[in-house]
């Protein structure tokens, strides 16, 4: 198999997210307090009320064939927590929320979906899509630039593990 074909077939395949560690500190470009995001109803969700929980925030776009080929296996792993209250879900994008709200009716998208608010990414993006896992109140988070299988069990598994962890503080001993 020539060196191209090779890259090809391995690009068909689901790939397992590639999770970084980042420091928080250098995490984020703005004012993070001041975010925020609105759902395809219009209804504001700001980043202050959301930041003692688990964040998964996916940053994509509808032009994106790698955003939109990884939309099903993040829905997939949403269906898995969304009755957790300890961990959100947002695939934000920052297109008009008309193009946003047809794309997810077109695609038959059942969870939330976002769009961010003018001059408010909070994060810094250099590509898409960008995904973030950030737990609360700690010194790092993760983060992988691609498309990637989410749903998978070692997702799963750092999933839980965070949701243990914020449980066993809210805990009192």
């Amino acid at each position: 198999m020539s060196f191209i074909a090779t890259i090809l077939a391995a690009a068909i395949f689901l790939q397992e997210p590639k999770l970084e560690i980042i420091n928080t500190q250098t995490l984020w470009s703005g004012k993070y307090d001041e975010v925020v995001f609105r759902d395809l109803n219009g209804k504001e969700l700001k980043f202050k009320e959301i930041k003692n929980k688990i964040i998964f925030i996916n940053y994509w776009a509808t032009w994106c064939p790698y955003c939109v080929k990884e939309m099903p296996h993040i829905e997939k792993l949403w269906k898995k927590f969304e009755k957790e209250n300890d961990i959100i879900f947002l695939c934000v994008s920052s297109e008009e929320l008309k193009v946003i709200k047809s794309f997810a009716k077109n695609r038959k998208i059942n969870m939330p979906v976002y769009q961010i608010t003018e001059n408010s990414l909070p994060l810094n993006v250099d590509a898409l899509p960008t995904t973030y896992i950030i737990p609360p109140n700690s010194d790092t988070a993760y983060y992988s630039v691609g498309y990637a299988d989410w749903d998978n069990k070692n997702v799963v598994a750092k999933l839980n593990s965070l949701i243990d962890q914020l449980k066993k503080l809210k805990t009192p001993p």
